[in-house]
């Protein structure tokens, strides 16, 4: 068998460097994506124009896709980014909760749940099917939870505390990740639903910067 040549060598270590720039590319965002929206409901302790039902499902999500890139060997790079994002939502959640007096034993029992059902997936004490099912359901509640997020700006008609920068990024790494995916494992069911991710997150962006214009002219 003849050896590769040096065109097909490097060829193959320039495509490395590009999946690696683009894996990077994915995850330092995600590290603090989440962040000027956290920081921006800190600051005014307001949550006009916020989901919590869509914050909610979105964590869903990501756990979900954690969950299911663990259990199923992928990459640890091509994942790795939904660690910091569900970070991220936590302190989302906990401020939007803490803000609007709605921690209470509920909340608690939520989480203690949320915990104890992600650990059990992620230890394999469950059904080996349960990954896949529970990715195959995220694309409806993928679009759910961006429509509740898009119906809350119209609702208020204002979206000042909500985080343009966020949404923004959460567009761009939901494409940069279809563009890993291809070369990656190819998973259908996961591509498709991060196309639809994508599009998604450009509608929220475009609700964003048309009622951020100017606020007062829809009162």
């Amino acid at each position: 068998m003849a050896a590769p040549s040096d065109n097909t060598a490097e060829y193959s270590q320039s495509f490395t460097l590009f999946l690696q720039i683009v894996n990077l590319s994915c995850i330092l965002p995600c590290i603090i994506m989440k962040m000027p929206q956290v920081l921006l409901l800190y600051r005014s302790k307001k949550t006009t124009g916020l989901s919590l039902m869509s914050i909610l499902l979105e964590f869903y999500l990501y756990t979900v896709h954690f969950l299911y890139f663990f259990v199923n060997d992928y990459a640890l790079m091509s994942y790795v980014e939904y660690a910091f994002l569900l970070i991220q939502d936590v302190m989302l959640i906990a401020f939007y909760l803490f803000f609007n007096d709605m921690v209470d034993a509920r909340a608690l029992l939520c989480t203690s749940l949320y915990t104890f059902s992600s650990l059990a997936i992620a230890a394999e004490m469950t059904p080996d099917w349960l990954p896949a099912f529970l990715l195959s359901i995220c694309l409806p509640i993928s679009v759910t939870s961006k429509g509740l997020q898009i119906s809350a700006i119209v609702s208020a008609q204002d979206s000042s505390k909500v985080s343009l920068l966020t949404w923004t990024i959460a567009s761009l790494t939901t494409f940069g990740r279809m563009i890993t995916l291809v070369f990656d494992k190819y998973d259908q069911l996961v591509l498709f639903g991060y196309f639809v991710g994508f599009l998604m997150n450009s509608l929220v962006c475009c609700a964003i910067i048309y009622y951020k214009s100017s606020p007062k002219k829809f009162k």
